[in-house]
């Protein structure tokens, strides 16, 4: 990994040098004749600007984190003490030290490249600047006639405080990583000693010897990487994120800097799995084979894995256990009241069944139970989109409709209304086909819709006694019956990933509406009286 950017210069040729803490230093780029005065980063653009020394004046360049360099103009002769990017401002500024006819002085660099003095910096010879914003203050390095260094602290109202000693030779640039609260910065140990050390430094006057550099970096020209104690933070898939293979996951990520700030997104980075391979640069769409994967993204140096389940249908994902992330989303989506059925009695309350258990051989009642049933439904596809769902997904559908899910352990009737579901103790029950739980939330949704039919009381056109307000007037425009048939209709003859059985239970199923209407069902639309046909003259 990257962590520090520097200018060395062997050979009268300038290098744009990476430089890894666990001791790999690494050429990134040959920037051409002249070496370098100093060195900043710029957060809004991804760029670097540099002082680079040259036969005559300084210049200003603009450096790529991959090594491209721009000139943007000449600067005035002395400009070598170190150059800062200025957040708040939005500028560069930089140390000259004195030459004939001109003292050392802090000046203002326009990103153009154009520059002024500010004021005097009388004392010692600069060797390297840089700001703090989370202090509001520069810190630079300068080194008395004795070749000793010091750290200064240095703000734009003109106030210049020496801190601490820090070392012999310090001249090769300052860094800082904000999420080490440390600085770094390249001296010599000896006159005649022909590599440079790189050391850590605190404010609290802490100097440690931190690797061996070797030669050419005795310019004022050291910056932190922005990938310098940062993270990848995968944002898409969630971390053992269940998905089908027929389904098309969405790969992105978040690259963080060591304050925790988003630098980018996954572009660039490159995701794989130790089962299918590359999957390729980030962000991507892409399948994965059945199986669970270790899925990686790295680049930068940084690298971040973890899991991804994938399952041939939906009876296989049904049965795996959601993840804490999938169960947090659903929770997000909606919100859930537990409630308890009749008071004192231990087998209706909440509390004898606690967290959320995951055991579809267990009898109990399981809060995990409500929830998987209903993120089978963000799964759940179709080869023609089921007429009812106003071209959403029946996961969206449903919660466009309805906020609030009362998930009780009573045995009362389930009942719905004003964006609002009640439902009884056998929704908390394991249920595997989850077909049976799936059509009666179908049916209590559609009476949170406008236009919503109700029941009634009628004769059923089989001549069987009708419920009292138990039945749909008629299938079209139907209430909760009408949209549990068509969901199980729907289910049995056009589903992509549900498992052979529980097409097989859902048609079944469908056959038992038969004698929830007041008249026998029938539709203008072909597809669906088709099917009504083909299952209502069983």
């Amino acid at each position: 990994m990257t962590d520090l950017f520097a200018i060395s210069a062997t050979g009268g040729q300038g290098q744009l040098t990476s430089i890894n803490l666990g001791g790999s230093i690494a050429s990134v780029a040959n920037l051409g004749n002249g070496g370098g005065a100093g060195l900043a980063y710029r957060p809004a653009s991804s760029t670097m600007y540099a002082i680079r020394r040259g036969p005559a004046e300084p210049a200003l360049q603009t450096i790529s984190l991959t090594g491209q360099a721009q000139t943007l103009g000449s600067l005035p002769v002395g400009l070598d003490g170190g150059l800062a990017y200025h957040n708040p401002s939005d500028r560069l500024f930089a140390l000259s030290n004195q030459v004939p006819g001109a003292p050392s002085m802090l000046h203002q660099i326009n990103l153009d490249g154009t520059s002024f003095p500010l004021f005097q910096t009388p004392g010692p010879t600069w060797g390297a600047l840089f700001y703090e914003p989370l202090r509001d203050r520069f810190f630079a390095l300068g080194t008395d006639s004795s070749k000793f260094s010091w750290i200064y602290e240095l703000t734009l109202g003109g106030t210049l405080v020496k801190l601490f000693g820090v070392g012999y030779r310090a001249k090769g640039g300052l860094a800082y990583g904000r999420h080490q609260d440390t600085f770094y910065f390249v001296g010599y140990d000896t006159e005649t000693d022909p590599n440079a050390h790189l050391h850590s430094l605190r404010l609290n006057g802490d100097v440690r010897h931190v690797m061996n550099l070797g030669a050419g970096f005795d310019e004022g020209s050291l910056q932190a990487s922005p990938w310098f104690g940062g993270r990848i933070q995968i944002t898409s898939p969630l971390p053992s994120e269940r998905f089908l293979t027929a389904e098309t996951p969405h790969f992105d990520a978040a690259v963080l800097d060591g304050s925790g700030n988003t630098l980018a997104n996954s572009t660039g980075l490159e995701w794989s799995s130790n089962i299918d391979g590359v999957l390729g640069q980030g962000p991507i769409d892409h399948k994965l084979t059945a199986g669970t994967h270790s899925v990686t993204l790295s680049g930068h140096g940084l690298s971040q894995t973890y899991p991804v389940r994938v399952y041939s249908d939906l009876g296989g994902l049904y049965s795996a256990q959601p993840a804490p992330a999938e169960l947090s989303r659903i929770q997000r989506d909606f919100t859930f009241n537990w409630l308890d059925g009749t008071p004192g009695v231990p087998a209706e309350a909440w509390a004898s069944f606690p967290g959320f258990p995951f055991d579809q051989n267990s009898s109990d009642p399981s809060r995990t139970a409500v929830l998987a049933k209903l993120d089978v439904l963000r799964h759940q596809r179709f080869d023609q989109p089921p007429p009812f769902s106003e071209g959403l997904t029946l996961y969206d559908f449903v919660k466009s409709h309805t906020h609030t899910i009362n998930a009780g352990l009573g045995t009362g009737a389930n009942m719905a209304g004003g964006g609002v579901i009640n439902l009884n103790r056998n929704f908390a029950l394991w249920q595997n086909p989850y077909v049976d739980s799936l059509y009666l939330l179908l049916h209590e949704n559609r009476h949170n819709q406008a236009g919503d039919a109700g029941h009634t009381s009628c004769t059923s056109w089989t001549g069987g006694a009708g419920t009292p307000g138990g039945m749909d007037p008629a299938f079209e425009p139907g209430s909760g019956y009408a949209y549990a048939s068509l969901y199980l209709m729907w289910l049995f003859k056009h589903s992509l990933f549900d498992p052979p059985e529980t097409k097989s239970r859902a048609r079944d199923l469908a056959i038992i509406f038969r004698d929830r209407f007041c008249t026998r069902p029938s539709s203008a639309n072909p597809a669906i009286q088709s099917l009504l046909v083909e299952l209502w003259n069983v």
